[in-house]
């Protein structure tokens, strides 16, 4: 059985910022990425500097990236209007692999093979060629919380992580254990849109003569906020 993010072990109250990264060369084109790289356009760049500008009072102790080139190029833009350390690359916050369809449009898929599209808009990546699963998925979005968990109780309280829309579902997913929910995306995710969770641990002992209770309060406060 899958477990949920373990936020019930926090030692204190936590900060999570999710930022999708800026507009690529293949988002301008309207091209599917999936694993392959495509560097920022210019219009990336000016969404990098305007979620860097608006995470710049937020005392963002630590940032995390994805390892394709769009991400790494605005989670460093975004650390040099923080202040924050250079970011560290977590292979697991990398995009979902496309399979099939990387590197066309959805267009393209539609016109090229009607029936396989037509199950695409059914039941979405689970049935394109190559394409990751959902048990993937999921599980690498667990691993993404345990990491970052263990982060915010080394003294960590308000990380910032660079990711990609399809990953970023997930994320979000993961808080609310929503394996069954088969279609992406359901969460907006422009680029450079910020999401914002909070997690507290609600644990206590005997306390009071009340029994004992293991949990926790998390909220997200804003999800896929543009701050241009």
């Amino acid at each position: 059985m899958i477990s949920p993010p373990a936020f019930q072990i926090l030692t204190a109250r936590s900060s999570f910022y999710f930022i999708r990264h800026g507009e690529s060369e293949a988002n301008r084109r309207g091209v599917i990425q999936g694993h392959s790289d495509s560097p920022l356009a210019d219009t990336g760049r000016s969404h990098a500097r305007a979620a860097g500008e608006w995470l710049a009072d937020k005392a963002v102790s630590g940032i995390f990236t994805s390892p394709l080139s769009r991400s790494r190029e605005t989670a460093r833009i975004i650390a040099g209007l923080t202040g924050a350390a250079a970011p560290v690359e977590l292979d697991e916050l990398k995009e979902l692999d496309t399979g099939a369809y990387s590197g066309r449009s959805l267009e393209d898929a539609s016109r090229e093979d009607p029936e396989s599209f037509r199950l695409f808009r059914i039941f979405s990546w689970e049935v394109v060629e190559g394409a990751e699963s959902i048990d993937s998925l999921l599980r690498r979005a667990l691993l993404v919380w345990d990491r970052l968990i263990t982060q915010a109780n080394g003294g960590m309280r308000r990380i910032a992580c660079v990711t990609h829309g399809g990953m970023l579902q997930w994320l979000i997913k993961a808080t609310m254990m929503c394996e069954e929910q088969r279609w992406m995306p359901v969460f907006g995710a422009a680029n450079c849109g910020i999401s914002h969770f909070v997690a507290e641990s609600t644990s206590i002992g005997h306390e009071e003569e009340l029994p004992p209770h293991t949990g926790y309060f998390g909220s997200w406060e804003m999800i896929n906020h543009v701050p241009y």
